[in-house]
This record gives structure tokens, sequence and C-alpha cells, in this order.
């Protein structure tokens, strides 16, 4: 840590010692200092890359927008900014530490008991970082039982979708078909059909004239295609829902699933 702030106080013009030591010309330094003082949200607001406002650009000026940011003279300005304003908030960063260490030394402070102080906040800095590490261990490891205790499920859901996903596109394709048939799949027996049905006969009649056998139309054989594709729909629509966010719940009632349901709430009742 002392090293950083020696190194930083070199590149402030301070005197070339410890950087308790620093402090004494502080006070001939402090408007360079100041300059170099950071507001965070005025940073971050710089420091945010152009292409975060294109959803706010015309659709006719996002292209232009795109291309000046892949120049490279724009690339290289913006990274020269970047690296100085990081230089900016490191020094304002040390002035911070060097303030909070002389108020926190009391009325009297002495070079030991700034020393002391900084201590004590590196001390305190690598405890929180200690314990942050420990937190995100703990955190990694239930989501990984978590998405463990899942997989199962995720693997018969993801089947299962990946089956109606095929069904759909079969159907799709179905109604497609029939609802443009090509005229070399209209057949004369077809045709002599539509013919007596428009004369006004039965489906009685026209069998008893065996003109061919009477099944559904095509629009009655599409409509019945549509049904089926309205009813995968909204059985992919859970199983979709439950790879996005892993909640079981949205299958409720769906048979196929509730053995490997009860089974992952039985191992989480054993935690």
């Amino acid at each position: 840590m002392f090293a950083v702030l020696r190194a930083t106080a070199r590149h402030l013009g301070l005197a070339d010692a410890g950087p308790v030591a620093a402090l004494k010309p502080l006070a001939e330094h402090q408007p360079r200092i100041n300059h170099a003082t950071l507001d965070m949200t005025a940073f971050c607001a710089f420091a945010r890359s152009p292409l975060t406002t294109a959803d706010r650009l015309s659709a006719n000026r996002i292209d232009e927008v795109v291309e000046i940011l892949k120049n490279n003279s724009v690339q290289r300005e913006a990274a020269a900014a970047r690296a100085t304003i990081v230089r900016a908030v490191e020094f304002a960063c040390y002035r911070s530490l060097l303030n909070g260490a002389v108020a926190s030394a009391g009325d009297s402070p002495t070079t030991e008991k700034v020393v002391l102080v900084l201590k004590r906040m590196a001390e305190d800095a690598e405890a929180a970082l200690v314990e942050a590490r420990a937190d995100q261990a703990e955190h990694d490891r239930i989501v990984k039982a978590r998405r463990d205790q899942l997989q199962p499920l995720r693997n018969a859901v993801s089947q299962r979708l990946g089956m109606l996903q095929a069904e759909f596109d079969t159907l799709s394709r179905q109604a497609d078909s029939l609802r443009r048939p090509p005229p070399e799949q209209v057949t004369s027996a077809e045709e002599r059909r539509l013919l007596l049905q428009a004369a006004g006969l039965s489906a009685d009649q026209i069998a008893a004239l065996n003109v061919g056998a009477v099944g559904p139309s095509r629009e009655e054989r599409r409509g019945q295609v549509q049904v089926r594709i309205a009813e995968v729909k909204a059985l992919m629509r859970p199983l979709r829902e439950f790879g996005e966010t892993g909640d079981e719940s949205v299958l409720a009632g769906i048979a196929e699933f509730e053995p490997l349901i009860a089974a992952q709430h039985a191992a989480e009742a054993r935690e």
C-alpha cells in the first residue's frame, strides 16, 4: 500500500519520501490536487461509452455514430482520455486517504499516528476483501447446488421442448402447404368432389357415386392443424419460462415433470 502511495506522491510532484512525509508540502500542492479531484458521477458520465446513447438517436444516425466510434483516431483519443481520468481519480483517492488518516490521528497528528492509521485502513480493507471473497464463494456454492438440483428437471424440460418445437415446425409447414397448395397437389377426384359439393350433393351421395373417398376438405384439415399449433404453443410456453427463470412452479400440472419436481423438493428438504 505504501509503495502505491509513494508512487502516487511522485506523480503529484510531492517530496520523494514516504506517504506521511509527503504531508509536509501538501498545502503547497493543494491547488494541483484539487484540480485532480473529480466528482465520481461526472467521471462515470464521461467514461460511459457513447454507444449507450445509441437508443436515443434517430435510426438514420445510428450507423453514422457506430462508424465514427470505429475510427482509429477516435479510439486512440478515447483511450488517452480514459487513462487521464483514471489517473486523476487515483490522485483523488490518494488525497482522500491522506486527509482521512490525518483527521483520524486526532488534534495533534504525528508521523507515527498517521502511519498507524494508514496501516489500520489497509488492514480493514484487506479484512473486508477476505470477507467479500468468502461471501462470494458461499454464494457460488449455493448457486451451483441449486443448478445441480435443477439439472435433471432442466434436461427433461429441454428434451420435451425440443420435441414440441419439432412438432410445431412440422405443423407450421403443413398449415402453409394447406393454405397455398400448388396446382399439382389438387387431384381430379378432389376437383370432382368439390364440383359435386357445389352442386348440392351430400357427402353420402358423393360416396355413393364412387367419385372417391370423401375426407375433410383442405380448409378443414388446415383448421385442425391450426388447432394443434395453438395447443403446442400453449404447451411450450411454461417450458420456455422455466428455461429462463428456473421457477418450477410454472410447470405445475404437467404430469410428466411432477416426479422430478417432487424429487427436487425432497433434496432441498434434506439440506
